[in-house]
């Protein structure tokens, strides 16, 4: 039955807006027929909301809802009498979201029959159901454009009935440029010699570009073909990148050609890049400057364009506008939509030898079907079949691949249909097709074993495709994936997974030890992820017990720290079983998804690929490599004045992963850890490293996997295989790559102390980090965890159990168990006497030495051994600031009153327990004379009430006395704002101390070293004017 086209419809949704602006979201309505609509009591609802006043609408009309008004006039300043004077309220979700239009409808309630009256519902005229990709176009999800409604008529809960604005035609010509330092590259004349450039977009889209230029200061450009208007082979387009081409363009910048610029996923130094050869060799020192025309078209709005080695890049936005979309205009694309192609299946899902095949599909459009067609053809077969779709049961088309066909015939087959406009309109499901196809092959084996199932089919061209390309190409290649032996993902796509060092594959397809990435569509996922690695148990196939990587990730676990999950699975390929072992594991990979799980409350927060830097020779047969590290390494800064972090030493250690429009450059947050681990002054290291790390999910991960001896990482003997996340309780690791393990490639009583010269760490600044007192003790805590959790009986068990389940689905996996876990046992002795001889026998207090002294000062320092196990130290029930001189060794400082003063200090554990032992008395007289802070020592010293920001306002206190510690206990200011010292806060002869409105903005606007003297914040806001005083409380 036709659908009741809607008076009023949903006719554009920009929902992620590509500088992710939630201000810049808008709803757009359509008044499609032949008279105005009064508006008044409709509504939008869904994931937002907004009831319409007395407006109206006319005839052929766009009305515009914004989410701010405000923001819509800057942006549209031409259209703001075609949008609401108020905006909606909620915002649009990113990932999917239902948006609904109402309309008022009269209807008599009769709830007492006796006097019935009128009252108005509103129902729903047009609802809509987005994703964020896959059937609907991902531009629309951050690339710049909005989903836009191709006919007002056809029906807006279909996918098909949508497309993304186009806006290749609103960015103009502009540069991208940088001249600074040519230096920190990577390589020698084999490998990284500034002799070739590099382009690419930080992630899928595209871009123009034209008049590239690399020229030393005072030099020559050295860029064969800079402007694309010969034909040479110059300039080669490989990996994500593949689909680039020189191409004539009208309103080239320079010539009649220009670079057409075409990602389908983000750039990387090797085998995912536009390769472009240079007439000399850039000097590797003095200035020189990186220059290019871009205009960018869709997508990605970050382009990178930089010498081989990195010795000099050029980074940053291309985008001109962010005027996008069409908002109170009629949408970019055609007016009549080509029918809707959806709800596609093929059936039985594995079909036998000979037997018939149907193909399923529903089909929409508002002007009738004229023809809809099954095509079809036989992989090996020249012949390509087409065969009408008649109607059959629940609102299906259907057509016959006929019976006959043999074992292991693969068929690739499309759908098209026309509809019965004037002029048709046409549409093909797969919409590209044929260059992707939908498969289904004839006689898979039928595979009933424990473990899930996982199947691709490839047609022989991508096959092909597949193997002569670049061998670590990021381009996805098209299949077919099935789920189980009853679920199809017709568009999916696959590729090879692992760093340059797992490349030497020979075919995607076979026995051999492959290791892939699946990729499925944003509105077709495999267990709500779109997409998954299917990895070889082990590095490469090497785990012969299959649970090895299993186990050490139950450690992780132990610690309470982010992991990934992972799962056995049986790999087929075209109807092969792939890898000798015969078993996959499907694991997570750490992306924007993995970390929205453990990290729920945070938002969008950076997140890093820890990776090997790789840099190739001109033909990409070989490569080297530099490890990550969080060392300084500074360059001049762009505006002269002084030095700054160099991005581009950084950008390929540490890759940006997850990571907003506008921000694949913004590198600030990370730098600031790099100031941290860095920093010379021993009491603000030790301060900066508390506030900005997360002391256990940083030095736990290391511990970890120092104790299973995994030397292929971060933190032990190379800088990878990491990810690094800045959540809101600080910077911290996440574990990803755990295959070497327990006496593979490293001894068993391999050093795990931090302190020793011997301990194994590639990274200079991890060290330091890890043999700190502070991280040590958390390192040391660590690793009595993991003592504890690789001996827990459950945990052995459960690693049993999964051993066995392997061993009876007819696994290959020949390994010697017991061998392993005595392994497991040797390195845990070896670790625990480690930890024996580190950790201090018991608490004790050595100063002052005995049970009763004297102390002519008013504060005192104690001071004492204590157990790693030991997180926090109580005097007289109050939590205490302890310095920990040494790993084992602490000190605190206590105020002296007058007379006896007597001290319960008391030794608790991380679960808020005190330790057995772990309380002892001290009895200290005071012999000294009584001083009053407030006597002429303590007073307000400054007051910034009127800062250039108002959160970075302050009071400041000091203690004028020359030689007497003064105690704050008690001391509060009051008056125009307040606040209260804290108990034991002492302040040194001449020192001093800020309150301020915002201790994270003192650090900012006034830098690190006031901010270390902040005490704390206080409440209420600082006038121009008024009054303030220290007092102290009886």
């Amino acid at each position: 039955t036709p659908r009741r086209p809607a008076p009023v419809v949903l006719n554009e949704i920009m929902y992620n807006p590509i500088s992710e602006d939630k201000d810049e979201e808008y709803v757009e309505l359509f008044n499609p027929g032949a008279q105005s609509v009064n508006l008044d009591g409709w509504k939008l609802g869904g994931g937002i909301e907004y009831a319409f006043g007395p407006l109206s609408i006319p005839a052929g009309g766009y009305l515009v809802v914004p989410r701010d008004p405000a923001a819509f006039a800057r942006l549209y300043p031409d259209r703001t009498a075609l949008a609401t004077p108020d905006g909606f309220s909620g915002s649009l979700a990113n990932s999917r979201e239902t948006v609904t239009l109402s309309q008022p409808v009269p209807v008599m309630d009769t709830a007492d029959p006796l006097a019935p009256v009128v009252v108005t519902n509103n129902t729903v005229v047009e609802r809509v159901t987005y994703r964020d990709g896959g059937e609907w176009h991902a531009l629309a999800d951050g690339g710049g454009s909005s989903l836009e409604r191709i006919d007002p008529r056809a029906d807006p809960a279909l996918a098909r009935s949508w497309d993304a604005s186009d806006e290749s035609q609103k960015s103009a010509w502009t540069t991208l440029e940088f001249t600074g330092r040519i230096d920190h590259g990577f390589g020698n004349s084999v490998y990284g010699d500034p002799n070739e450039m590099h382009i690419g977009l930080m992630d899928a889209g595209e871009c123009l570009i034209d008049a590239v230029e690399v020229r030393a200061t005072g030099g020559a450009n050295l860029v064969n073909n800079p402007s694309f208007e010969s034909d040479t082979p110059d300039w080669r387009f490989m990996g994500t990148h593949d689909r680039s081409a020189i191409e004539p363009v009208a309103g080239a910048f320079d010539g009649q050609h220009a670079l057409r610029l075409r990602a389908s996923d983000r750039v990387h130094t090797g085998m995912n890049v536009i390769r472009g050869a240079m007439s000399a060799t850039l000097p590797k020192s003095g200035t020189g400057t990186i220059r290019a025309r871009v205009r960018w078209l869709s997508g990605c709005p970050e382009l990178l364009i930089r010498t081989r080695g990195n010795w000099l890049e050029a980074s940053g936005p291309i985008l001109t506008t962010r005027a996008l979309g069409s908002p109170g205009q009629p949408n970019s694309r055609a007016a009549n939509a080509a029918p809707a192609i959806y709800d596609v299946i093929h059936q039985p899902v594995l079909p036998r030898t000979g037997e018939k095949v149907t193909v399923y599909a529903r089909l929409h459009d508002p002007d009738g079907l004229a023809q809809a067609r099954l095509v079809y053809r036989v992989q090996g077969q020249a012949v390509t079949n087409r065969v009408a779709m008649r109607p059959c049961a629940a609102g299906f088309l259907a057509a016959e691949i006929p019976a006959g066909l043999p074992a292991g015939a693969l068929v690739a087959f499309h759908i098209e249909a026309e509809d019965c406009g004037v002029p048709a309109a046409r549409a093909r499901f797969p919409a590209d097709a044929p260059v992707r196809e939908c498969l289904v092959r004839f006689s898979e084996p039928l595979d009933s074993r424990a473990f899930g199932i996982y199947r691709f089919w490839m047609t022989q061209e991508n096959i092909d495709y597949w193997t002569r390309r670049e061998r670590a190409s990021n381009a996805p290649v098209d299949a077919t994936f099935i789920y189980g032996n009853d679920r199809v993902l017709y568009h999916a796509a696959m590729m090879y997974a692992g760093s340059p060092f797992h490349s030497n594959y020979s075919s995607p397809i076979g026995t051999g030890t492959v290791d892939y990435e699946a990729i499925f569509q944003n509105d077709d996922t495999v267990l709500d992820d779109d997409g998954m690695v299917l990895s070889t148990v082990g590095n490469l196939g090497n785990d012969d017990l299959g649970i090895r990587e299993q186990f050490c990730f139950s450690l992780v676990q132990a610690l309470g720290l982010p992991h990934v999950h992972r799962r056995f699975v049986h790999v087929y390929a075209n109807g092969t079983e792939q890898f000798s072992k015969k078993i996959y594991e499907d694991t997570e990979k750490p992306n924007a998804g993995v970390v929205k799980h453990w990290f729920p409350e945070d938002d969008d927060n950076d997140l890093f690929k820890i990776d090997d830097w790789f840099e190739y020779t001109l033909d990409i047969s070989d490569f080297t490599i530099i490890t990550a590290r969080l060392q300084p390494y500074l360059t001049d800064a762009p505006d002269g004045d002084g030095q700054v972090l160099k991005t581009g030493r950084y950008r390929w250690n540490w890759q940006k992963r997850g990571y907003a429009n506008f921000l694949a450059n913004d590198y600030a947050n990370f730098f600031s850890l790099v100031e941290t681990l860095n920093t010379a002054d021993p009491a603000t290291y030790t301060q900066r490293i508390r506030q900005e790390i997360n002391l256990v999910g940083f030095a736990g991960v290391i511990a970890m996997n120092q104790f299973i001896g995994n030397y292929d990482t971060y933190g032990f003997n190379r800088g990878k295989n990491m990810y690094l996340y800045d959540s809101a309780a600080g910077w911290q690791l996440i574990a990803w790559d755990l295959d070497v393990s327990f006496g593979a490639n490293r001894p068993l009583n391999d050093p795990i102390n931090p302190s020793l010269a011997t301990f194994p760490t590639d990274d200079p600044t991890m060290r330091t980090f890890l043999k700190h007192p502070v991280t040590a003790r958390v390192f040391w805590r660590a690793v009595e965890t993991l003592l504890a959790a690789a001996a827990d009986p459950a945990l052995r068990a459960w690693t049993r159990a999964k051993y066995d389940a392997l061993r009876a689905d007819a696994t290959v996996l020949n390994g010697n168990y017991d061998a392993y876990f005595a392994n497991v046992e040797t390195r845990r002795a070896n670790v625990a006497a480690q930890l024996a001889a580190a950790n201090a026998g018991a608490f004790r207090v050595t100063a002052p030495a005995t049970a009763v002294s004297e102390a002519a000062a008013n504060v005192v320092t104690l001071s004492g051994d204590a157990p790693f196990a030991v997180t926090s130290l109580r005097i007289n029930g109050a939590e205490t600031d302890v310095t920990w001189t040494s790993s084992t060794t602490w000190s605190a400082q206590a105020v002296l009153n007058n007379g006896t003063n007597t001290f319960q200090i008391e030794a608790f554990t991380a679960d808020g327990t005190r330790l057995p032992g772990g309380s002892v008395t001290r009895t200290i007289v005071y012999t000294g004379t009584p001083l009053d802070p407030l006597d002429g020592y303590l007073l307000i010293s400054e007051i910034m009430a009127n800062p250039v920001t108002n959160t970075a306002a302050y009071v400041e206190i000091a203690n004028r006395s020359a030689a007497t510690r003064m105690n704050l206990t008690g001391v509060y200011l009051d008056g125009a704002v307040a606040f209260a010292f804290a108990s034991g806060t002492v302040l040194n002869p001449g020192e001093r101390l800020l309150v301020a409105a915002d201790p994270a903005a003192i650090a900012q606007v006034y830098g690190t070293g006031a901010w270390q003297r902040v005490a704390g914040a206080y409440s209420g806001v600082l006038p121009p004017a008024g009054t303030l005083r220290l007092r102290r409380r009886a």
